[in-house]
C-alpha cells in the first residue's frame, strides 16, 4: 500500500522530532540543568500542532483512498461542526461499526487539539481551557512537561491505531477481527507501557569516547572535502585549467582526481582563503587522531599488520592463520571506513601545507591497517578475494606530497606529468 506524500512527512517530522529531543537530551557537550524545565514545554507545544495536523491529514487520506470500508469517518466530515461536537460523533461511529474504542483517547485527542488551538493562535477559549485542564494538561503552555508528551504520543499511537482499523471492516475472515457481541466487547488500547519512549540520559561510557573521536574526524573530513572541491572546481585553481576538453574527456577517474588534488594543493601553498581558514581546524583534526589512534591502536605492531594482510591475501597451504584473522577484525573496528586515509594523505596536507611531513607520517600508519580492515572483509564477510580497491592511489598521493614538501619545485613537474609516466606538451 502506497504511503501519500503528506502522511510520509508528517510522520518523518515527527520521529526528527523526538530525534532532536533526544539529541538534546545526550549532548555530551549538554549542560542538562540549564534547559531542562524548559524543552519539554517546548516540544509538548511543537510535537501537539504536529501530531494535530498528521492525525488531520491521516483521516482525509484514508477516507479519499476508500481505505474506510465502514464509512466510520464521514462522521468527521460531515456538516460544519464544533471540534468537540466531531470528536464525539467520531467516537459514536466507532462504536456503533462494533470497534471498541477507548473513549478516554478520544477526549485527550479534543484536549490535544485545544492546545493546538490555544498554541497557533496564541489565545484560550474559555470552554476549550476548562476542557484542557479536566484532561490532565495545565492551562499555562510553559508548564507543559515530560508526562505531558508521554501523553501526547499515547492519544495520537491510540488515534492512528483506530483510523487503521476503519480498513479492516467487513473482513469477517481475518484474525483480526475486532467486532465482539454486545457486552463481550474488549477495549482496544495500546498499552501505555508499549507508546511511552524511554528517555537516554546521555551519560557516556568510557568506549563511548572512541566513536565520539571518530565522528569528529569524520565531520572534519567532510567539511575539508567540501572546501577543497570548491577551490579547485574554479576560478584560479580549476582542475582543468590549461587542458582541451578532448585531452580531460580521455582521462581516467584517478588522473582527474590526481589533477583536482594537486590543484586544491596549489591553492593551499598560494595562501587560499577557502582553505587557509580551516588550518587551526587541521591541526584540531591531527591530534584528534592522535588520541584516537593511541586508545586504540596502539598494541598493533607494523609488522604484524603486513604479515597478516599477506596471509590473507596469500595464505600458505591455502588456510589463514587465526591470528591474521584476528588482527584484521580488530583492523576493520579501528578503521572501518576510509575517512581517515583521505584526510590524512590527502585534504590535511592541502589544507595546511606547512605541517605535510606530520599528515603523511600518521597516513603512512593507517594506509595499511585500512588494506587489512579490507582484505579481512572480503575474505570474512564476502567470501572474495581482497583488491587493492582504488588504494594505490592513495601511496601515489602521499609519495607526491612527501615530495612537493621536501622539494617545492617538484609541485610543477608532478602538476604537469601526463598519465603514463611522460609530461603534458
Amino acid at each position: 500500500m502506497e504511503i501519500s506524500e503528506f502522511i510520509d512527512t508528517y510522520s518523518d517530522d515527527l520521529i526528527y522530532l523526538h530525534e532532536a529531543r533526544r539529541a538534546l537530551l545526550t549532548h555530551p557537550l549538554g549542560e542538562h540543568y540549564a534547559f531542562s524545565h524548559l524543552l519539554d514545554a517546548s516540544f509538548c507545544r511543537v510535537t501537539a500542532v504536529f501530531v494535530v495536523g498528521a492525525i488531520d491529514v491521516m483521516l482525509a487520506e484514508w477516507r479519499d483512498a476508500q481505505r474506510d470500508r465502514g464509512g466510520i469517518l464521514d462522521q468527521w466530515f460531515g456538516k460544519k461542526e464544533k471540534n468537540s461536537d466531531r470528536v464525539r460523533n467520531l467516537y459514536q461511529a466507532f462504536r456503533d461499526a462494533g470497534i471498541s474504542v477507548d473513549q478516554d483517547v478520544f477526549n485527550d485527542y479534543l484536549a490535544i487539539k485545544y492546545l493546538r488551538n490555544t498554541i497557533v493562535h496564541g489565545r484560550w477559549h474559555e470552554h476549550e481551557k476548562e476542557w484542557v485542564e479536566q484532561r490532565g494538561f495545565p492551562t499555562d503552555t510553559r508548564r507543559l512537561n515530560t508526562e505531558h508528551l508521554y501523553k501526547i504520543d499515547h492519544t495520537i499511537q491510540n488515534m492512528m491505531l483506530y483510523i487503521s482499523l476503519t480498513g479492516i471492516m467487513g473482513d469477517q475472515s481475518s484474525a483480526a477481527t475486532i467486532s465482539l457481541r454486545s457486552g463481550q466487547q474488549k477495549l482496544i488500547r495500546l498499552d501505555e507501557n508499549a507508546t511511552r519512549r524511554v528517555d537516554d540520559r546521555g551519560i557516556l561510557k568510557i568506549q563511548d569516547l572512541d566513536r565520539i573521536i571518530w565522528n569528529n574526524v569524520e565531520k572534519i573530513s567532510s567539511l575539508l572535502w567540501h572546501a577543497i572541491e570548491k577551490v579547485a572546481s574554479a576560478g584560479p585553481y580549476e582542475w582543468w585549467a590549461g587542458r582541451e576538453l578532448k585531452e580531460i574527456e580521455t582521462l581516467a577517474h584517478e588522473d582527474r582526481k590526481r589533477l583536482l588534488f594537486l590543484a586544491a594543493r596549489r591553492a593551499g601553498e598560494d595562501d587560499c582563503e577557502l582553505l587557509a581558514q580551516h588550518r587551526e581546524l587541521a591541526r584540531e583534526a591531527l591530534a584528534f587522531w592522535r588520541e584516537y589512534w593511541r586508545r586504540t591502536a596502539s598494541g598493533i605492531q607494523e609488522q604484524e599488520v603486513g604479515s597478516a594482510l599477506r596471509d590473507i591475501l596469500q595464505p600458505p597451504n591455502g588456510k589463514v592463520s587465526e591470528r591474521a584473522l584476528q588482527l584484521g577484525r580488530c583492523a576493520y573496528d579501528v578503521v572501518p571506513n576510509i575517512a581517515p586515509v583521505t584526510l590524512l594523505t590527502l585534504y590535511l596536507p592541502i589544507t595546511d601545507p606547512r605541517n605535510t611531513a606530520k599528515y603523511i607520517a600518521e597516513s603512512d600508519r593507517v594506509r595499511p591497517l585500512f588494506r587489512l580492515a579490507r582484505a579481512w572483509y572480503c575474505h570474512v564477510e564476502r567470501g572474495v578475494a581482497a583488491s587493492d580497491e582504488g588504494l594505490g592511489f592513495y601511496d601515489q598521493m602521499a609519495d607526491e606530497f612527501r615530495r612537493d614538501s621536501s622539494n617545492p619545485h617538484e609541485r610543477s613537474v608532478l602538476e604537469n606529468r601526463a598519465p603514463g609516466g611522460g609530461s603534458k606538451k
